[in-house]
């Protein structure tokens, strides 16, 4: 009798040790628990996602994380279930989970959103992302997101590489000149296209970022990456959507 009533007092202790270990829903677009983007950056792109919100009513964050408690397929569906992304029956919204420790990435792809973000096409945007310099994670970031863009609001001036104030490491040159490391870098970047197939203008937005980072090219909401934006955003709130599992996982 003893034994009997000790699993299930067990297995409840474990669960709720598993899910005490989810971290709390961030008052913004972007969790950084690692301190990986640069806090000028991760305020920008955080308030490039809230209009993006604003805009298309999907709700799309980034969460940096310290430790994957499972595999990132299961962490990511729970955090994205436990902050409630994308709104309650429509459940349109993207979580893109990175552990950079643990060196895995996911792209979590809400209910609502299935049909247009698939998971061949997150694991694409994934393996793409992995050709793009390890020491600018805010450019890894952009890509991503630009590519999540392209798929689930198309017209939106995310998914055209338009990213308010934001630069990535390469554009903080003072000078406008081209050099060798950025003709490798459009190398990569044209390489990356040629892959893409037809459809959606795949090319557009990481061909805009590519001219960012080689520092040509306008540069709307103020010089530098953290430079633009100011005021007058707004913050997360979960709306109670649900994942299904759709996405895909991959490395760092």
């Amino acid at each position: 009798m003893r034994r009997t009533l000790l699993i299930p007092l067990l297995l409840l202790t474990a669960w709720a040790s598993l899910a005490g270990a989810l971290p709390s829903a961030p008052p913004t677009f972007v969790l950084d628990q690692t301190g990986l983007i640069p806090d000028a950056q991760e305020k920008v792109i955080a308030q490039n996602l809230a209009l993006f919100e604003e805009r298309t009513g999907i709700q799309m964050l980034v969460a940096v994380l310290a430790d994957l408690e499972s595999d990132a397929q299961d962490d990511a569906t729970r955090i994205y279930e436990a902050w409630g992304i994308g709104k309650k029956g429509q459940d349109r919204g993207v979580l893109f989970c990175i552990w950079p420790t643990a060196r895995q990435t996911r792209i979590e792809v809400g209910y609502g959103l299935e049909g247009e973000l698939t998971d061949l096409e997150s694991g694409r945007l994934l393996r793409r992302m992995l050709e793009l310099p390890r020491d600018d994670p805010a450019g890894r970031v952009a890509f991503v997101l630009t590519g999540i863009a392209q798929e689930i609001a198309p017209d939106d001036p995310l998914a055209r590489g338009e990213w308010q104030g934001l630069q990535t490491r390469r554009a903080k040159r003072d000078d406008d000149g081209f050099d060798l490391g950025d003709l490798i870098w459009l190398i990569i970047v044209f390489a990356m296209i040629g892959g893409g197939g037809a459809g959606r203008n795949r090319w557009l937005g990481p061909l805009i970022i590519a001219s960012n980072l080689s520092g040509g090219g306008s540069r709307r909401g103020g010089g530098g990456f953290g430079g633009g934006g100011g005021g007058g955003f707004g913050g997360f709130s979960g709306g109670g959507g649900l994942s299904g599992g759709g996405g895909a996982s991959g490395g760092w």
